[in-house]
């Protein structure tokens, strides 16, 4: 019996030493690509087409209301996407944001080393869009969790200085008008402007009216 429960032991260490545990509980959501032609996506699915308009300015627009995220380039939508946002208590915030900084394996430093894996930071108070779980409901901390397959993607289209945009309306622009609203003003990446800095370009519209966009 001794010498039994003493193998145990033995084949028990050896399988932690081979692979040790790390207490991680996360779980994602794979995604599933669909028809562009599908009018309203399941959990986990997404609509992805790049070719539609291989060039320009990226905008990413997320309805905390309808639980998709789109994704605009040169104003055209070549994706969209479901997502999973903030769950009761935990508001995912709404208004206009600027990608600050990405990372392929991100680990949180807020809630416990969870794993955020294709990590877009939109604030520097923990919110980004990220892979994760899509229970089909907003469920988050606060973030917007993308599928897997959606967040490789994305990522790989994106750039720090692309603008994403949270609302909480029901309802989804069909195609912007005037992308230069929202749009960084080329594809490229870019900084966001420091406090108390500004750039100032009036000989780039000498007349027309003025428009004003203030993001807190």
């Amino acid at each position: 019996m001794k010498s039994s429960l003493f193998s145990f032991l033995i084949l028990t260490a050896a399988l932690l030493v081979l692979k040790p545990f790390t207490g991680s509980a996360e779980t994602f959501t794979e995604g599933v690509r669909v028809s562009p032609e599908t009018v309203k996506l399941k959990t986990g699915e997404y609509v992805w087409e790049p070719e539609r308009a291989p060039e320009g300015p990226l905008l990413i627009v997320a309805s905390t209301t309808e639980q998709v995220a789109y994704v605009y380039r040169n104003g055209i939508r070549i994706a969209r996407s479901s997502v999973s946002t903030g769950r009761p208590g935990h508001p995912t915030p709404t208004g206009v944001f600027t990608i600050l900084e990405k990372e392929v394996h991100h680990t949180s430093s807020i809630y416990k080393g969870a794993e955020m894996p294709y990590m877009e930071r939109v604030t520097w108070g923990g919110i980004a869009l990220h892979a994760g779980d899509l229970p089909g409901y907003p469920d988050s901390h606060g973030c917007i969790r993308l599928p897997l397959e959606f967040s490789k993607l994305l990522f790989g289209v994106t750039m720090k200085g692309a603008t994403v945009i949270i609302a909480d309306e029901h309802s989804a622009p069909v195609e912007t008008v005037h992308p230069g609203l929202f749009f960084t003003q080329s594809g490229e990446e870019s900084e966001p402007e420091a406090a108390g800095q500004f750039d100032w370009n009036p000989d780039k519209s000498a007349s027309g009216p003025v428009s004003l966009l203030v993001s807190s």
